[in-house]
């Protein structure tokens, strides 16, 4: 299998699931700075996009209002599908009372968004605000202080809360991708593999920032830690589902997950050969269900198919065409892929995610 690890520009295909929500629906997204006004008390003071829906700053000027200590809170508008993710912190000052400006950091998102997935970006936001001295200033007029910083510290508020919404619409705005299959026999370590990628993804996002903090406007995010920064959009957008393989597949399993964009196969080669018959035939089943009726589309648009080989220190119980057979049926044109890993040490999982997005993603030439 030939990976590739630097993968720039890339679009994501739609699937046929997502297609009609996606043209339809509007884009919520936004991140909104709110201040506690000396004589005006809380007053949204920047948003980008700069257009804030009245309903959406009063609440927010509400929220910073209640007084609460300083950290992260939810608020969900269920009946226009919103999510509301706040981190309220304070910033020296000495022009405010008490010596402190008090401010409250805001993203828009879908519901079906995750909240979790912004937070350390916003922390980074936060500590920018916090370090950078004499900040406060930008809070205030020229007609209230007559002091020359103001309009640089107006600017750097501006630019950060700009070129940060740039930044995290273009992570979060990717194409919401679907299901990944995850089958194999009952101990192959399925639900391993898932608990892993749920925990190292986390990890990418804050690493990912840092590095690119300083872009500026001229420059092109995708060139930022590309591999990272690919894979930790394609893992906020996917649910992965694991199920055995120990049983027969019927109606009632294929009903409960309809569709889904890639199947993982996870083998692990201490299976007892008398297993074999069985869970290739079982692969058979599951693969003559999602891909048969896919023959006659593009090629992009079939299942990428992938089948680790789980504890590669006990490979050689098989051979590599023993263990890529089980994915391999003369009566269906697969796009299938095959990788010797260990779940347990989290090798080899990376490179054969990306390999998954490669098959789902248009590279642009």
């Amino acid at each position: 299998m030939k990976y590739i690890l630097y993968m720039p520009l890339i679009s994501f295909y739609k699937n046929k699931i997502t297609e009609e929500i996606y043209e339809t629906s509007d884009n919520p997204f936004q991140i909104i700075l709110t201040h506690f006004d000396t004589h005006r008390g809380p007053v949204v003071f920047l948003a980008s996009p700069p257009e804030v829906k009245s309903h959406i700053d009063t609440l927010v000027c509400n929220l910073l209002d209640l007084n609460l200590p300083e950290g992260f809170f939810e608020h969900r508008i269920v009946e226009k599908g919103l999510t509301l993710g706040n981190y309220i912190f304070e910033i020296e000052s000495e022009w405010a009372r008490g010596s402190i400006e008090s401010v409250m950091l805001t993203v828009v998102l879908n519901s079906n968004q995750k909240f979790s997935s912004v937070k350390e970006f916003m922390l980074q936001i936060a500590d920018k605000f916090k370090t950078k001295e004499n900040l406060y200033k930008g809070f205030y007029s020229e007609k209230e202080k007559k002091d020359e910083e103001i309009r640089d510290f107006l600017y750097f508020l501006n630019y950060t809360i700009s070129s940060s919404a740039r930044f995290l619409e273009r992570y979060l705005n990717s194409i919401q991708l679907g299901r990944i299959l995850v089958i194999g026999n009952k101990k192959a370590g399925k639900q391993r593999l898932i608990d892993n990628v749920s925990t190292d993804h986390q990890k990418l996002y804050v690493d990912m920032f840092k590095n690119a903090s300083t872009y500026t406007e001229s420059d092109d995010l995708a060139s930022i830690t590309p591999g990272k920064l690919i894979l930790k959009q394609f893992l906020e957008q996917v649910e992965f589902w694991a199920y055995d393989l120990d049983t027969i597949p019927c109606k009632m399993w294929f009903d409960v997950c309809k569709k889904p964009i890639a199947i993982i196969a996870v083998f692990d080669p201490i299976t007892p050969r008398e297993e074999i018959a069985k869970l290739h035939s079982n692969f058979q089943k599951v693969f003559d269900h999602y891909c048969s009726d896919r023959i006659n589309e593009p090629k992009r648009q079939k299942i990428p198919i992938i089948l680790l080989a789980n504890e590669s220190d006990k490979i050689n119980n098989y051979t590599t065409e023993e263990i890529y057979n089980l994915i391999h049926f003369d009566h269906l044109n697969l796009n299938s892929g095959f990788s010797i890993v260990s779940i347990e040490k989290n090798y080899g999982i990376e490179e054969s995610l990306l390999w998954i997005i490669m098959q789902l993603v248009d590279i642009n030439k």
